[in-house]
C-alpha cells in the first residue's frame, strides 16, 4: 500500500502463487491466533491469498482493505477500497486489526500514521507481520532507462525486533513475537554490497516497475562466482566483520502481536517444532554478541 499504486495495480503481480515464506507465515498466524476474536480488519489485504487461509468453521468476520482495486477484485471476502493512513472506521471497530507485508512499502511519513490507525481501530489486538532484518540491497535493481536504483517490491525500510516493540503506544504492550517465513539469500550482506556497489551486479524482476520513470523491470542475470583474488580479498574483510556482527538469515518474516492493556487475550500454547541437526557452518545467530 505505497502511495504509488502502479506496481500493485498490475494483474500479473496478483497472478502469482504464494511463496514458501508466505505459506509459513500463514501457518504461524494460525498457530498464534488469539481465541475469542469475532471481527478482523486486514489492512493491506491484497487479494486475500494469505488471510483466506484463516477461514474455517466459526472463523471471525473478516473485512479486507487495500488501495489496489485489482487486488480487491479477487478477494473472497468483504472488502473496502481505502488508505491505511485514513481507515474509514471508528475507534475500536474490530476486535483484531492485522497487517501483513504492507507497512514496509510505505514512505516514512505515511507509515507512521498507518501505525496509529491500526491501533485506533483495534479493540483488543493488533497483529503485524513485516520482513525481518531484510538486506534491501538483495532485491535492489538499477533501471535500464533512467539509471536509478530501487527495491523491486518497493520496500522502504528494514525491521528488527526492538524497532517493532517500540511501536506499541500507551495502553498497549507486546504479547508475542514470532519469527517465520523462509531463509533469506545465502549471500551475506558484505558480498551483496560488493556486487551491487563495486561490480555493478544488480537484482531484478521482470514484473518490476521503476518508481522513478515507470519503465518495466527485467530478470536478474545469474550470479557468477567471484574471481579468486577478489574472493580472497573479500574473505579477509568478511571474517573480521562476522566476529563483530552475526547475521540472522534463517527467517524472512517477523510476526508481532500487540495487546491492549485492559483486554483479556488468550493465545494457544506454542507447538513444539521437530528437532533437527545442522552442521556448525549453517548455525544462525539471532542476536549480536553482548558487549
Amino acid at each position: 500500500m505505497s502511495q504509488d499504486t502502479r506496481l500493485y495495480g498490475e494483474a500479473q503481480v496478483w497472478d502469482q502463487a504464494l511463496q514458501t515464506g508466505q505459506r509459513n507465515l500463514a501457518q504461524a498466524i494460525r498457530d498464534f491466533w488469539p481465541a475469542g476474536i469475532d471481527s478482523v480488519l486486514d489492512v493491506g489485504c491484497g487479494d486475500g491469498k494469505l488471510t483466506s487461509r484463516l477461514a474455517a468453521p466459526g472463523a471471525p468476520k473478516i473485512v479486507g482493505l487495500d488501495s489496489s482495486a485489482e487486488a480487491l477484485s479477487r478477494l473472497p471476502f468483504h472488502s473496502v477500497l481505502g488508505d491505511a493512513q485514513a481507515l474509514p472506521f471508528p475507534r475500536a471497530a474490530f476486535d483484531l486489526v492485522m497487517s501483513t507485508d504492507t507497512l514496509e512499502h510505505m514512505p516514512d511519513a505515511v507509515e507512521a500514521v498507518a501505525w496509529s490507525e491500526l491501533f485506533r481501530v483495534a479493540g483488543e489486538a493488533v497483529l503485524v507481520a513485516v520482513p525481518f532484518r531484510e538486506e534491501l540491497l538483495d532485491a535492489t535493481a538499477r533501471c535500464a532507462d533512467c539509471g536509478e536504483t530501487y527495491h523491486v517490491n518497493w520496500h522502504q525500510r528494514r525491521y528488527d525486533i526492538a524497532d517493532l516493540h517500540r511501536r506499541a503506544p500507551a495502553g498497549w504492550h507486546v504479547r508475542a513475537t514470532v519469527l517465520s517465513g523462509e531463509p533469506w539469500s545465502a549471500m551475506l550482506p558484505p558480498e551483496t554490497h560488493l556486487r551491487r556497489n563495486a561490480l555493478g551486479e544488480w537484482s531484478g524482476w521482470d514484473l518490476a516497475i521503476c518508481p522513478h520513470c515507470g519503465s518495466g523491470g527485467h530478470a536478474a542475470a545469474p550470479e557468477q562466482p567471484l574471481q579468486s583474488l577478489l574472493a580472497q580479498a573479500l574473505a579477509k574483510q568478511l571474517y573480521p566483520a562476522l566476529a563483530k556482527q552475526r547475521y540472522c538469515r534463517s527467517h524472512s518474516e517477523i510476526l508481532v502481536i500487540f495487546q491492549r492493556d485492559n483486554a483479556e487475550l488468550t493465545l494457544p500454547p506454542p507447538r513444539l517444532a521437530e528437532a533437527r541437526s545442522l552442521p556448525a557452518s549453517r548455525v544462525d545467530f539471532n542476536y549480536p554478541p553482548h558487549r
